[in-house]
């Protein structure tokens, strides 16, 4: 699936496949590769307006101290507290809870018990997450790269091709100036083409600026 013009849309497969001239069947391997590459292209990512840093500092470290917060209070419950969960635990326990729900990590525990003790284990992770969000999205000094998601699943497609045809993605490619559409050319081209034009009514990213990514990712153009 790709998300194009806010729409989830089947990749054609067969289609993407006889672009690169390849004889059918598809081969093995060839749907996995491209449903990853698909489901990791963001198209959005160019939109997306960052937060003030000061704001932005300030819903992490809002978040930290909210998990930091919880975690201890869960891992503290008064007698009394506990007790009164484990009751309404056991009023609204599922039918199935015991024979679906219940792993050798919480044998002998309640339905309360059970919901606590997962929750437990998964607020140190959430907190991991949250923090290497922070750290690895800080905005950074210098001018963000253009289209850094579209070359990056440039770079992708490019070693599906290589792989499966064996042949350079930009061996053959032209430009051909009296096509305004499709000015760019060749079979890795068209197989790309394939690949983000799946609504024919909304060709994006256009023939031009897919080129001009494409020749920056093999360093033909700055």
């Amino acid at each position: 699936m790709l998300d194009n013009h806010d729409k989830k849309l089947e990749l054609d497969l067969e289609h993407m496949w006889n672009q690169m001239q390849l004889p059918l069947p598809v081969a093995k391997g060839f749907a996995t590769d491209i449903e990853y590459i698909a489901r990791h292209y963001r198209p959005k990512d160019r939109r997306l307006k960052p937060l003030p840093a000061k704001e932005r500092k300030a819903i992490y470290s809002k978040l930290n101290k909210t998990i930091g917060s919880l975690l201890d209070q869960l891992s503290n419950l008064p007698p009394s507290i506990q007790w009164e969960i484990e009751e309404v635990g056991m009023a609204n326990e599922p039918e199935d809870y015991f024979e679906n729900a219940i792993g050798a990590d919480h044998e002998g525990l309640d339905y309360g018990e059970y919901l606590i003790d997962v929750l437990k284990g998964n607020l140190p992770e959430i907190a991991f997450l949250i923090q290497e969000g922070l750290d690895h999205h800080k905005r950074p000094r210098a001018r963000p790269k253009q289209n850094e998601s579209l070359e990056d699943t440039i770079q992708q497609l490019a070693k599906v091709f290589q792989h499966y045809t064996g042949r350079n993605p930009m061996k053959t490619y032209r430009y051909d100036e009296l096509d305004e559409e499709q000015p760019y050319k060749s079979d890795f081209f068209s197989f790309m083409y394939a690949f983000f034009w799946i609504d024919q009514n909304h060709k994006f990213p256009t023939s031009h600026t897919l080129g001009n990514a494409t020749l920056r990712v093999f360093g033909l153009k700055k």
